[in-house]
């Protein structure tokens, strides 16, 4: 996790079949608390790997701002656009 400058916060070294957003709390809630307080405003942004309700849950409970696209929806794609994405 990096912050508006680039910097390093946080990482986590796990196995290379774990999923992206697999023990996303353990990463980001020790950053958020660490600026709980300090900043007026705090922003999150992720891929949509990160879009899960209890992410949202967290993000929402500690009013954060976060921009978290939603995955791609193939079924609703061609339904909208006639083809496969």
């Amino acid at each position: 996790m990096f912050n508006q400058f680039d910097d390093l916060e946080r990482c986590a070294l796990r196995p290379g079949n774990v999923q992206s957003p697999d023990g996303w709390d353990g990463v980001l809630k020790p950053v958020v608390a660490r600026y709980q307080g300090k900043l007026s405003r705090i922003y999150f942004r992720a891929d949509a790997a990160f879009a899960m309700p209890e992410v949202y849950e967290f993000l929402e409970a500690e009013r954060i701002k976060y921009a978290i696209p939603l995955p791609a929806n193939r079924e609703k794609f061609k339904k909208c656009c006639g083809k496969a994405a």
